[in-house]
């Protein structure tokens, strides 16, 4: 481990008695996690797969034709490759850092070794796979439903709900694959939350002014995600 970065930083990791995590902290890597960077391009099963601490990230759905789009965020609350240690079908699924910042990595096999004869871990990844198939078909009614500005709040709010800084990183390209939209879209949507004193947005960073205001433009998926798939979940008592 280096300097105050320890795999207890994550939600999922915490909550193993220590025991458990004792035998997974030989095989666990801290890995940094810039801007931008493609953990899974969805094209094929994950040799590794990543617990985040700092970093927030984007799941980002790639159908065979139409415009990528987010269907999940992830942050210290979960872990990213699910899919694999469950051995399901792997879906078309890009696995981006839309939040710069710290993680861990393991391999796949491990982990799934480690899955099969857990039953804190086991328990532990069902619960996320469950709040994470919530998201999914939340995320995926808001696209059809809603603004784009009012998607724009929440993801907003959703990654600064995760984040210790108050300054989610946000270039254009990257939001408009997250929300599925172009770039003209995701500029207007942000420059009417800006006109409305909502936010700041100078050389990719957004500055929230008024989250009050933020979360009554936003839609009512904000207000049900961040009840159901907070990530400060209460420690699971082993």
């Amino acid at each position: 481990m280096l300097g105050p970065y320890t795999p207890r930083q994550n939600q999922l990791l915490r909550q193993l008695p220590d025991s458990d995590l004792a035998r997974l902290l030989p095989h666990l890597e801290l890995a940094p996690m810039p801007l931008g960077e493609v953990l899974l391009d969805g094209s094929q099963p994950p040799r590794q797969v990543y617990f985040p601490t700092t970093a927030v990230l984007s799941l980002v759905q790639l159908p065979p034709d139409g415009i990528p789009a987010e269907v999940a965020v992830v942050g210290s609350e979960g872990m990213v490759g699910l899919g694999l240690v469950f051995g399901e079908d792997q879906p078309a699924l890009r696995g981006v850092v839309q939040c710069a910042g710290y993680g861990y990595r393991i391999r796949s096999a491990v982990l799934r070794q480690e899955f099969d004869h857990t039953e804190a871990l086991r328990g532990g990844l069902g619960r996320f796979e469950e709040r994470l198939r919530v998201q999914m078909t939340q995320t995926a009614s808001c696209q059809r439903e809603h603004s784009p500005t009012q998607q724009f709040c929440r993801w907003i709010l959703l990654s600064l709900d995760r984040l210790a800084q108050a300054q989610p990183a946000a270039e254009p390209h990257l939001i408009a694959t997250i929300l599925g939209q172009n770039r003209d879209t995701v500029a207007d949507a942000t420059a009417a939350l800006q006109a409305c004193g909502l936010i700041r947005y100078a050389r990719g960073h957004i500055t929230v002014l008024d989250r009050v205001g933020l979360e009554a433009m936003a839609c009512a998926c904000y207000q049900a995600l961040r009840w159901q798939f907070s990530p400060r979940q209460p420690d699971i008592v082993a």
